[in-house]
């Protein structure tokens, strides 16, 4: 379903907003000397590091009336707590497209890349539920909207509890997983006085049983960063989400830093973090540009709609600065096809962002995009994927009809800018 699109004040983005990638090791000296100067400059910014130097540079190059909020998930004393689950107290009409976003994330989230975890963690027989649910990209579509159903339920739920925290939620869904109760927690949520739990639940449940208690199992994977006590305690000291709105208002610097050594372990984490700021920066216009920089994309877990979000962005004067140490690193992470061409993720980002690799190779990616839709089915989601972030974006709606008329890319500068 689509957000309800809000009426705002048109506001053209800001000319450095067109999104950027650089990619390969040669193009690391550059990113860092944007990443400086953004901090430098009177523009809010948010820095993802994956590696010591991008770090250094937000912790020595911040002026002083510049603030720095930290989020460290390895070193939780020294951190801002980042607990999302009050959010899902909103029932507000116009908060259902991010709560099923963030939902959709965790069920997105990159745990194929951690076996030894999982299979400690939750054994053969729900390994076997998780790791055999579809094959190919319709079926993976199926898999995670409808995970996200169950999961906002489960956090709707969840969020009516005294102290709500993502651990709480994870904990429960676990010992339910344990005992072989899945059948009872979804009659527990389809009979809640919260009916939006309901139609959650209702829309999940159109799936045969034996699918539905793999994607619990497979919700519970999803969480599985919250798996390490440093995390659980990241995520469960403060009783207040994180609110990256108000860069929009204020000047600040926020830094998500991980550490290398459980960077796999918490993808989910990473990605979660990257699409809430993303969301909550996109429902706050008031013409100030927000910097976004990402040191890895391709150590960051799978974000969400990326491949869409870039098409669009700039609309929304969030200025993204991603890097890549090379395209066959980008490939794994946002495909690459049997046929050994760009997939159709990796050609969205390549087209739509600003670098001297991915304009030399715009207008083929552009035709190449198209051919590597060509499913019916594949446009549809497409399409609907685009809508919604449109009408997230506050976008002028009687641009829809161009979405459907190009049955592909939206080039950056065809893009309506308010």
């Amino acid at each position: 379903m689509l957000a309800e699109t809000i009426e705002v004040e048109k506001q053209k983005p800001h000319k450095s907003c067109i999104p950027e990638i650089l990619i390969g090791e040669e193009s690391r000296e550059a990113f860092l000397e944007k990443l400086e100067n953004a901090i430098e400059s009177e523009n809010s910014v948010i820095c993802i590091s994956t590696m010591q130097d991008s770090l250094n540079v937000v912790r020595r190059k911040k002026p002083k009336e510049k603030e720095l909020v930290c989020y460290i998930p390895g070193e939780p004393e020294k951190s801002q707590s980042f607990n999302w689950m009050s959010l899902y107290k909103d029932n507000n009409k116009a908060s259902e497209f991010l709560l099923a976003h963030l939902a959709r994330t965790i069920m997105n989230a990159d745990y194929k890349y951690n076996y030894s975890l999982a299979i400690y963690h939750y054994g053969i027989t729900e390994l076997k539920q998780i790791f055999t649910l579809g094959f190919g990209e319709k079926e993976e579509q199926l898999y995670v909207d409808h995970g996200g159903y169950f999961l906002e339920a489960l956090f709707r739920y969840v969020a009516q509890m005294p102290n709500p925290t993502p651990v709480k939620a994870y904990d429960y869904l676990n010992s339910i997983l344990r005992n072989h109760n899945e059948k009872q927690l979804l009659d527990i949520l389809g009979n809640s006085e919260n009916e939006r739990i309901k139609e959650l639940i209702a829309l999940f449940t159109t799936l045969d049983e034996k699918t539905c208690f793999g994607l619990m199992s497979r919700a519970s994977a999803g969480l599985s960063f919250l798996f390490r006590q440093e995390t659980r305690d990241f995520t469960s000291d403060s009783k207040q989400a994180p609110d990256f709105g108000k860069l929009r208002e204020e000047n600040l610097c926020v830094s998500l830093s991980l550490d290398e050594d459980h960077l796999a372990e918490i993808r989910g984490l990473s990605s979660l973090f990257s699409n809430l700021a993303i969301q909550q920066l996109k429902n706050v216009r008031n013409g100030k540009t927000v910097y976004f920089f990402i040191d890895d994309i391709t150590r960051v877990g799978h974000m969400l709609n990326l491949a869409l979000e870039v098409q669009i962005i700039r609309a929304c004067n969030i200025g993204l600065v991603l890097f890549a140490p090379s395209m066959q690193e980008l490939e794994k992470v946002y495909g690459r096809t049997e046929d050994n061409k760009c997939g159709w993720q990796t050609s969205f980002i390549l087209a739509n962002c600003l670098t001297a690799k991915s304009l030399s190779l715009s207008k083929k990616l552009t035709q190449l995009s198209k051919n590597t839709l060509e499913s019916e089915y594949l446009v549809k989601v497409r399409q609907k994927r685009i809508l919604e972030i449109l009408a997230m974006s506050s976008v002028a709606i009687n641009q829809i009809e161009m979405v459907n008329r190009s049955n592909g890319l939206i080039d950056i500068e065809t893009l309506p800018l308010y």
